[in-house]
């Protein structure tokens, strides 16, 4: 047995049981890698076959025989340059009558995890009740075993 230090406590770790479960973990990684890719392959494959001149935006149907159709849906994304918007807003509301293009465009609030974690904890615990947090443990941990530096 080892110890184990997070930020937290230190805990009693049995290693064989965290070798042999990482051992497992590796092996169905490397497993959904191979079939991820060759499920990527073959939807291609697929999709190029049923849909040879390529896909219009939004659902494409090939109709499969009997009560079976392939839908593919094509999707288009559309990003906004941030940097080119205030001058294009500008020019079509001097073009177009006032036109406001930024009500075409979705704000999005995101926290800026830096600086939040910066706040002194009485302006945190106030800014927490505009938070939905979810802690470790309630989402899925990310895992990767690299090679330790010696």
């Amino acid at each position: 047995m080892t110890e184990a230090v997070d930020s937290t406590e230190v805990k009693v770790v049995d290693k064989k049981q965290v070798d042999e479960t990482s051992a497992a973990w590796l092996k169905a990684k490397r497993a959904l890698t191979k079939a991820q890719e060759a499920e990527s392959i073959a939807r291609g494959a697929m999709v190029k076959a049923a849909f040879p001149n390529g896909l219009t935006e939004g659902t494409n149907t090939f109709d499969l025989g009997g009560k079976w159709k392939l839908k593919v849906t094509g999707v288009v994304s559309r990003k906004v340059d941030e940097a080119a918007l205030p001058a294009v807003c500008e020019r079509i509301a001097k073009k177009f009558d006032g036109f406001d293009a930024k009500e075409l465009v979705k704000w999005t609030p995101e926290v800026k995890v830096g600086d939040y974690k910066k706040l002194p904890d009485n302006i945190k615990k106030l800014f927490d009740n505009a938070l939905i947090i979810k802690g470790t443990g309630e989402t899925s941990p990310q895992v990767k075993i690299e090679e330790a530096k010696r």
